[in-house]
């Protein structure tokens, strides 16, 4: 662009950098590190103001040796999807500019301008809607391509011949002069290509995704089917060993209060105390044993045996038989029983309570309601829960409730009320059955 002056080129070209280094600050770090992003941005557009295409060319490989050594090796392909952006940006102006010299030399630099600015505002706007509206579907595929060496090795090649391939449109459209028009065919011959491709292979790395993650999960069913299974044989074996202390133990007693000795006396209370115990250190089971779904059952007891240890106790009542007998998809219970179980237990200790309460019901249409009390302070307002990062814990904390609110809208057939009855925090999760068999 030699009839552009290099202050015009600078002041439209350098916010094409800034917010792509924006969005890398984003994807790589998680934040925006400024140092960064200025470095670079003046870096790739002084470059490309000095050496043109050659310059372009020496920043984006620059950029991704630096990546490669310091970050990731899949953050090349983000370098080859920044450098073809950026050249596709730059020829339509070139285009433009070669038209106008034809035909309207006047108004040439104003529509560059122009189409430059919108250009600008539409990238602008994408950067920010992908980074603030679609930041898990960013950080999913980003995880895809680094952690995924088939994905990796295919995008970066693809990525890479595209990206060679309009390097060397734009080397032959330099050396030789076309006529307008016929640049713009080919241009956009060549785009179009582009995009066919593209949804091609994003097709592609789509079914291979979802192969590998229905193999993960049919490994991971199969593990987890184990897991219970022993889980249940462990928690037979247990039960029928305390089983066992008990009758030694009452046989005992029975035999003390036959015998008239004064001595005894100690003994009985010990005796007493070691059944009490007992009793103690395992949930109860007429209530463990009306829950059908084995995952939901382990889960109790885990976290039961997690309240047991911090010496506080976890009390389970249940009303009807054979709840949840035919749930298939359990996970996302599973998930929201967990966090809620977490939190209850986490307010108990740190309010120093001794005990909080898990209601499970169904009814006659096999719905099944469930339900976690534990007291909180008079300080507590129950709009608190529903702001999104809400902790009492600190940094990093405060997921729980944003993860269980995505899970909600994700499955109709689950549902969760929140009340507050007398500074008791009850968090409920209906789970509909039409959706269960």
């Amino acid at each position: 662009m030699d009839n552009m002056p290099d202050w015009l080129y600078f002041v439209l070209t350098f916010p094409l950098y800034f917010f792509w280094m924006t969005a890398f600050s984003r994807l790589f770090y998680n934040r925006a590190k400024i140092g960064y992003i200025l470095f670079w941005s003046i870096l790739g557009e002084l470059l490309s103001l000095l050496f043109t295409t050659l310059g372009e060319i020496v920043f984006g490989l620059t950029l991704a040796l630096y990546l490669k050594h310091k970050h990731h090796n899949s953050d090349i392909f983000w370098v080859f999807l920044m450098m073809e952006c950026n050249l596709i940006v730059l020829n339509i102006g070139s285009i433009i500019i070669e038209i106008g010299q034809t035909w309207r030399p006047s108004v040439t630099i104003f529509i560059f301008i122009l189409v430059r600015i919108i250009i600008i505002i539409c990238l602008a706007a994408l950067t920010l809607w992908l980074f603030f509206k679609q930041t898990n579907w960013i950080q999913n595929f980003y995880q895809s391509v680094n952690y995924s060496p088939n994905i990796r090795k295919a995008s970066i090649i693809y990525t890479g011949l595209v990206c060679l391939a309009l390097y060397l449109f734009e080397f032959i459209f330099t050396i030789n002069n076309f006529n307008p028009l016929t640049e713009i065919f080919i241009f956009g011959i060549f785009i179009f290509s582009i995009i066919i491709n593209t949804t091609s292979i994003i097709i592609t790395l789509k079914t291979y995704k979802n192969q590998s993650e229905l193999k993960w999960l049919k490994e991971s069913e199969k593990a987890r089917q184990e897991y219970y299974d022993n889980f249940d044989i462990q928690q037979v074996h247990t039960r029928q060993i305390i089983h066992d202390y008990k009758n030694i133990l009452a046989t005992i007693q029975l035999s003390l209060n036959d015998s008239e000795q004064d001595n005894s006396t100690m003994t009985k209370n010990l005796i007493s105390e070691a059944q009490n115990v007992l009793i103690q250190q395992q949930p109860d089971q007429d209530s463990m044993s009306t829950i059908a779904c084995p995952p939901l059952k382990n889960l109790l007891y885990l976290k039961w045996t997690a309240a047991q240890n911090k010496g506080i106790s976890m009390i389970i009542q249940t009303e009807g038989k054979q709840i949840l007998t035919s749930i298939t998809d359990v996970l996302p219970i599973i998930r929201i029983m967990g966090i809620l179980l977490d939190n209850a237990l986490e307010a108990a200790i740190d309010d120093h309570l001794k005990e909080f309460l898990v209601l499970i019901s169904t009814d006659d249409q096999m719905n099944v309601e469930i339900t976690v009390i534990n007291q909180v302070p008079n300080s507590f307002r129950l709009e608190q829960l529903n702001q999104n990062g809400y902790t009492t814990k600190g940094d990093g904390h405060g997921q729980g409730m944003t993860i269980i609110n995505e899970l909600i809208t994700e499955h109709h057939n689950l549902h969760l009320r929140k009340r507050l009855n007398n500074m008791n925090l009850e968090i409920s999760l209906y789970i509909e059955a039409n959706d269960n068999a």
